[in-house]
């Protein structure tokens, strides 16, 4: 803590009086630091629990399609790792703005969680159609 002395005292010749700061100055310097701690804390939360709710659904939602569960999650699971890696290699591009640069980030994958269990079932209708349109070419070609 830092101690003050008077100014008025000093100009006028008298003997310094030494006051203590306040304490009350002190906290409300704390809490903006505080409440920044705890919504930080929140946003990571709120983060994780989203990304383990995707991993879920994705791992869920393949095998389901494609069947052999095992597989499916096992490949979801190195797919977001990989995914994690990356991110953390690409964080230390990131410089400046980083509250606005995480909003936009989190926002990203919000979108594109909420689209991967739409986009992975248009992707397998898409394959089975596209398979089964190249097996009534080839075959037709052959006729």
């Amino acid at each position: 803590m830092v101690w003050t002395t008077c100014e008025r005292e000093q100009a006028n010749g008298a003997a310094p009086t030494i006051r203590h700061p306040s304490r009350h100055a002190w906290a409300r310097n704390r809490w903006p630091l505080l409440a920044m701690t705890h919504a930080l804390l929140f946003s990571v939360f709120i983060t994780a629990s989203c990304g383990l709710a995707y991993e879920l659904i994705a791992g869920a939602l393949i095998s389901y399609l494609l069947g052999d569960s095992v597989t499916q999650f096992a490949t979801i699971i190195g797919t977001y790792l990989l995914a994690m890696g990356i991110g953390s290699w690409l964080s230390h591009h990131v410089e400046q703005h980083l509250v606005p640069r995480l909003i936009q980030i989190e926002l990203m994958v919000g979108v594109v969680g909420c689209l991967s269990a739409t986009g992975l079932f248009f992707f397998v209708a898409w394959s089975a159609a596209l398979s089964s349109w190249r097996c009534t070419w080839r075959y037709s070609a052959w006729g």
